[in-house]
């Protein structure tokens, strides 16, 4: 018999509640269902069987294939208690449809490995995809530069579901033969009272499955039944007939299934996240509700689905969309002649101050740049493993100009997947790509992830223990656009300083000697209408920075007319402004590790990167501290309020 079982945990089990799902923004649920699913598709794909592409296919219920009560009492026997007893609302009480999301890929492995393995001391030599998706949180059996490598990853299935469930089927390719299906919750840790008034504690994972197969009772194994999985099939209208790969079903989905609005939804995530891969024919995906589907597999039918689809509020995006799509087909064209690669000067380092365009191809790029040309550079970079070798290995830059669009467009791209949080360049009518593909960096980069694959960490703790140098490898792929621009919209022209000399008198050329020792002109007078720039104004507040951290001191000297003031902080960069470059992942103010400590005053506003405080006596100081100690921290201007403004 296949039910819903919970662990009963013993006294000595330390209590732990999941914590997967804050990795996720609940705001961007389809985004990171679609991110996710696509992304394991991608990594499971079957070489070995000669596949080069998968498909991924969404299936959307909406409310004329949801399940009615009686149907989906066979797949969620036994949990209604488990949520109810977790403070879980059951959604399905009263007259309430189970609709739902079903997740297929096609051309990938599937679950290969032992079903029953529990340890991995257990495990065999070959693949062991089962084991890591059905036994495991946080441990992942992805290696080198495949795209996921957190396990945590499946957390955004759970998360994607009013009731914290998803179902697994899967045929395997070294398999074929069977079918299994599994499915886990996620609900937190509670109690439950028996009939005669005995309380137990429950773990927070609990699975759907046959249980009895091996020596401990709540041991989830696989359902093999033939009629029971193709009752599964028919009812959450999987397409997958004895093909391998995965079969997800999401139960009671936390985002609105109104037929229209989820497709459009799903549409807009795929062309998102994964435009390129569609472009380069490595990835198709279908997208279907019972009214209407959508396939996009090339060129033509993404282009055409994105003039198709109601952007909504989205509409100011559609256009630097269609010109990333430009760019991605003109970078996908191996017949353009126009491709440099960059030299580095030290081997080892990586930093934009080593690495130089060859012999005069900086002023081809210039040209052609502002021919609004497309152009294509190759960065050389350095991998360095620790207690390892060292590696050659490089990354693309593709850069236009668009006159049409407000703003810039930049995606940067490992393998395939839009690493969609990665701030671009600020100057307005750019359009980029970022694309790491060579597998050694892409294995640095991967380390650099945070678990949502939204964002490049420099700080990441894996990528330290791993590589050396990381850090720098990590910011020279990030700040790449904004270099690149940097020098080819700088002038290669001396300037003209004759230009105007007839407009204006000639200089003193002793006005423009170097000073004595002592602090004395070399010169004599003062020139008649000679502009003498004032001392600076001496500030109430004296910034003294320290190593992790800076602090603000009242200086009692100078009058104090304001005692509201406000300040940015943010980490130095070699490339543009300090306080626009920061991002969430540097620190945040108000957060651990972050300390903010005020003697004879108070913190009016703390929040991200911006504080403001108030000023209460003489003896006001104000210290922050913990940030990082291999960073330099650049603090904005004082900023004086008055008392009735708004901080925020």
């Amino acid at each position: 018999m296949h039910e819903w079982l919970f662990r009963t945990m013993r006294l000595s089990e330390q209590n732990r509640n999941p914590i997967e799902s804050e990795f996720f923004n609940p705001d961007d649920a389809i985004g990171a269902l679609v991110r996710e699913a696509v992304q394991n598709s991608l990594d499971a794909v079957d070489t070995e069987n000669g596949s080069d592409a998968i498909r991924v296919r969404f299936y959307i219920s909406c409310d004329s294939d949801a399940l009615t009560k009686e149907k989906s009492n066979e797949w969620l026997a036994g949990l209604d208690r488990h949520l109810t007893a977790a403070g879980i609302d059951e959604p399905w009480n009263g007259s309430s449809r189970m609709g739902f999301v079903t997740v297929e890929d096609f051309g990938t492995r599937g679950l290969c490995g032992d079903p029953t393995a529990a340890r991995k001391s257990e495990l065999g030599e070959t693949r062991q995809d089962f084991y890591y998706f059905w036994r495991n949180i946080g441990i992942t059996g992805k290696t080198g530069s495949q795209l996921g490598s957190w396990g945590l990853g499946k957390a955004v299935y759970a998360s994607a579901s009013r009731i914290r469930s998803m179902f697994g089927l899967t045929v395997r390719s070294n398999d074929p033969e069977r079918t299994l299906l599994m499915g886990q919750a996620a609900t937190g840790i509670h109690e439950l009272t028996d009939l005669e008034g005995k309380t137990s504690q429950h773990d927070a994972y609990g699975f759907f499955g046959v249980f009895g197969q091996r020596d401990d009772p709540h041991f989830a194994t696989p359902i093999y039944e033939v009629d029971v999985i193709a009752r599964f099939r028919e009812q959450f209208k999987l397409s997958r007939d004895g093909q391998p790969g995965l079969s997800l079903v999401i139960p009671f989905p936390s985002f609105d299934l109104a037929d229209e609005e989820a497709l459009r939804q799903f549409v807009l995530a795929t062309i998102k996240h994964y435009a390129y891969p569609i472009l380069a024919k490595q990835l198709e995906v279908e997208i279907a509700t019972p009214s209407s589907s959508v396939s996009l597999k090339d060129q033509d039918s993404l282009i055409t689905t994105l003039s198709q689809i109601e952007w909504h509020k989205d509409e100011s995006e559609k256009e630097k969309i269609e010109h990333l799509i430009l760019l991605a087909l003109w970078a996908l064209e191996e017949s353009d002649p126009y491709r440099i690669t960059l030299e580095r000067e030290n081997n080892k380092r990586a930093s934009w101050d080593e690495i130089t365009f060859p012999g005069d191809e900086l002023a081809k790029c210039q040209e052609r740049f502002g021919k609004r040309e497309y152009i294509a550079i190759r960065v050389p970079v350095l991998v360095r493993v620790k207690d390892g070798d060292n590696y050659q290995s490089h990354f693309d830059v593709y850069l236009g100009q668009e006159e049409s669009i407000t703003g810039s467009i930049c995606h940067f791209i490992r393998q395939g997947l839009t690493i969609s949080e990665v701030p671009g360049p600020e100057t307005s009518g750019i359009v980029g790509l970022v694309i790491v593909e060579d597998a050694r960096l892409a294995e640095l980069m991967r380390e650099a992830e945070n678990p949502a694959h939204t964002r490049w960490q420099p700080g990441s703790k894996r990528l330290k223990q791993r590589f050396t140098g990381g850090p720098d490898r990590v910011r020279l792929v990030t700040s790449a656009p904004r270099a690149l621009l940097k020098m080819l919209l700088a002038t290669a022209e001396k300037a003209d300083t004759d230009l105007l000399a007839e407009f204006f008198p000639d200089v003193d050329p002793d006005a423009m000697l170097p000073k004595e020792k002592g602090g004395k002109s070399k010169g004599t007078k003062k020139k008649l209408g000679e502009v003498v720039v004032p001392p600076p104004t001496p500030s109430p507040l004296k910034l003294t920075k320290s190593k992790g951290g800076f602090s603000y001191v009242r200086d009692p000297a100078v009058p104090l007319t304001k005692r509201n003031f406000r300040i940015r902080v943010g980490y130095d960069c070699t490339i543009g402004n300090p306080f626009k470059n920061w991002e969430k992942f540097d620190f945040r103010l108000h957060k651990l590790p972050i300390r903010v400590d005020v003697t004879d005053g108070a913190v009016v506003k703390c929040e991200d990167n911006r504080l403001a405080a108030r000023i209460d006596s003489d003896a006001f100081r104000l210290s922050v501290s913990g940030f990082s100690p291999e960073r330099d921290v650049a603090v904005s201007s004082l900023e004086w309020l008055v008392e009735e403004e708004d901080e925020s």
